[in-house]
């Protein structure tokens, strides 16, 4: 900001001497105008540099938001479901993806105790489990496992792995396809497992991908272990799953809803035309 200063003799009818006493005047404020002058542009260049820094700071916070956005994709799908309630999340996943998904709720506490109860934790060193979902079976296993078992957790869909990673943040959450078991945990360092205990619709996956998730869980399983599966239809694939298995075992979950039920597996046979 500039500011006029006059300098030329009064133009009125007072003596000679007040014109020199204005002439000095003049001249102090001239140089109490410099003063000003140095003082505004010192001023001006502070709120430009502020203005400049703030504008780059803006900038900065917008690039390294899209760079996080472009390394992590699924930041925005991450934070849409971070809120909702977990039958939510179940409903609105099996409305998109149908009998993908296992069942339209969570498995109920009553059934993740059936599929839990008989395993041997005291002997078991590795327990894996296939499909979690939501968490209500992983839930049961991490509340009854022993200091010296390892849960491994492998789930296939994003949200319900961030949902998984919220509540179990010191258990190991993969995200993988079931039927790469064997490669994922050997990239673990594991070589086999007790027990498998699978949340997985299996009667609905493809014949391709659901043998190969069989015959990828009967790699890893000790000769003792088993296979578990959790079902929403009590009974109807009992012969379905005698077609994979010497021994198979339904226990019935009646307080689940809908009413399901458990089958515990031994004997793995062959993928022969189920």
């Amino acid at each position: 900001m500039n500011q006029e200063i006059n300098v030329n003799p009064p133009r009125d009818s007072n003596s000679f001497s007040n014109f020199h006493d204005h002439s000095a005047n003049s001249s102090i404020t001239k140089e109490n105008s410099s003063e000003i002058k140095e003082s505004m542009n010192v001023r001006n260049e502070t709120n430009y540099s502020s203005a400049t820094n703030s504008t780059t700071n803006k900038m900065n916070h917008s690039t390294s938001n899209n760079l996080e956005s472009s390394i992590n994709p699924v930041q925005k799908t991450k934070s849409r479901w971070r809120r909702a309630p977990d039958w939510c999340l179940m409903l609105l996943k099996f409305f998109r993806y149908g009998t993908s998904i296992a069942s339209f709720v969570p498995s109920s506490s009553f059934l993740a105790k059936k599929i839990v109860d008989g395993i041997d934790f005291e002997n078991a060193k590795c327990i894996l489990e296939l499909g979690a979902g939501t968490g209500p079976v992983t839930e049961e296993l991490v509340k009854r496992a022993k200091p010296h078992n390892r849960l491994i957790i492998v789930e296939l869909d994003n949200d319900f792995c961030n949902r998984l990673r919220q509540k179990f943040p010191n258990h190991e959450i993969i995200q993988g396809d079931a039927a790469q078991i064997d490669e994922i945990l050997a990239k673990l360092g594991v070589v086999s497992v007790d027990h498998v205990v699978s949340g997985l619709p299996l009667p609905s996956i493809n014949k391709k991908v659901r043998n190969g998730i069989l015959d990828a869980s009967h790699r890893v399983l000790t000769p003792n272990g088993t296979f578990r599966q959790l079902t929403n239809m009590p009974w109807v694939f009992h012969l379905f799953y005698r077609k994979y298995f010497k021994n198979v075992l339904f226990r019935f979950a009646i307080w689940n809803l809908p009413p399901a039920g458990v089958y515990i597996c031994q004997g793995y046979t062959s993928r022969t035309n189920p």
